[in-house]
């Protein structure tokens, strides 16, 4: 209906509210029922304009019972017709927190800082002083398809009177492209440095089909196979080796309430041309939460590989305590 047309129609409504205002129905003793305007009372006479029969007149007498049919008054039909001229205004949301735009990127960046140190234990035996600590960085970025994340981490580790026995670089890239609530494509890129294992560098690339097992609000689990390549240079090889092979990688989280959690994760690769090349780490960890930016951290980590030099150990194990930061 157009603007200009309500005029018009407050008018009719108007026409017919006050045209009703006096209308009653009226019950007369022997059961006759009118429906009508009182014009007039006086003289034990009433005179009603009757929609069907016209006007009469009738004794007070003869009523057995009388009620409004419409009970609006002229200030109501007034105020009915003036709210049905004026203008609809347009809904205006009310100010406050603006609704979460499910399309909008998501971003968690993570700090964590770990360090032990125990004094002199054995002097005499020449066991000195042990201190271990390091640093760990997580950036993600997640949206409705698409989650990258960058990690980084710096160990060290050292006994007296020995050398470092942990001394080891670590950055990682990964690449998450969801196609469905349970399948996505994963794209793992590993590069580390670690100077007691004398490993100059090394790359790992994995290309996997990963599928989520479970994924609810407490509960996060997946599980990525797929093929990929390793090359690094190691000083006691004295050149670059570069292995084609397979590998998969897992990853599982559970909240046990809102402040604790568990967390785990695994990663293997392994070579086609040789069954001697194959590499494996991994970590489980529990993480309680002091604020929403603060959390401490008890975990443990395992790192092997099975091409070392003569002397060193194919497999490192590593617990770590520390405090991790929201920013």
């Amino acid at each position: 209906m157009k603007l200009p047309a309500l005029p018009y129609v407050a008018g009719f409504a108007l026409a017919a509210l006050f045209s009703r205002a006096t209308a009653d129905t009226i019950t007369l003793t022997n059961g006759t029922t009118l429906v009508g305007d009182v014009t007039s009372e006086a003289n034990g006479k009433i005179v009603v304009k009757d929609s069907v029969l016209g006007v009469l007149t009738i004794d007070a007498s003869a009523v057995k019972s009388r009620h409004a049919a419409d009970s609006v008054t002229p200030a109501a039909a007034a105020a009915a017709a003036a709210a049905a001229a004026a203008p609809i205004s347009p809904v205006v949301p009310s100010a406050g927190t603006p609704p979460v735009d499910p399309s909008k990127p998501v971003w968690t960046r993570g700090l964590q800082f770990n360090y032990s140190y125990i004094s002199g234990a054995a002097p005499d035996l020449g066991v000195g002083s042990s201190a271990t600590y390091g640093v760990n960085l997580m950036i993600e970025r997640a949206a409705k398809e698409d989650i990258a994340s960058l990690t980084g981490s710096y160990n060290w580790s050292r006994s007296r009177p020995g050398p470092e026995s942990v001394d080891n670089t670590t950055i990682g890239f990964q690449y998450d492209h969801i196609f469905t609530d349970k399948v996505r494509f994963v794209s793992r890129s590993t590069y580390m440095i670690d100077k007691p294992k004398k490993i100059d560098h090394r790359f790992e690339q994995l290309f996997g089909a990963g599928y989520t097992f479970v994924k609810t609000r407490k509960a996060f689990f997946l599980v990525a196979p797929g093929l990929g390549f390793s090359q690094g240079s190691k000083q006691f090889v004295g050149s670059t080796d570069t292995h084609y092979g397979y590998g998969v990688y897992e990853t599982a989280s559970y909240s046990f309430t809102p402040a604790l959690s568990i967390e785990q994760r695994a990663f293997y690769f392994g070579a086609f041309d040789t069954r001697d090349y194959y590499v494996y780490n991994g970590y489980v960890g529990l993480k309680g939460q002091v604020t929403p930016g603060i959390a401490m951290t008890l975990g443990f980590n395992i790192v092997h590989d099975n091409q070392m030099a003569p002397g060193i150990e194919r497999t490192a194990y590593q617990i770590m305590s520390g405090t991790q930061l929201k920013f």
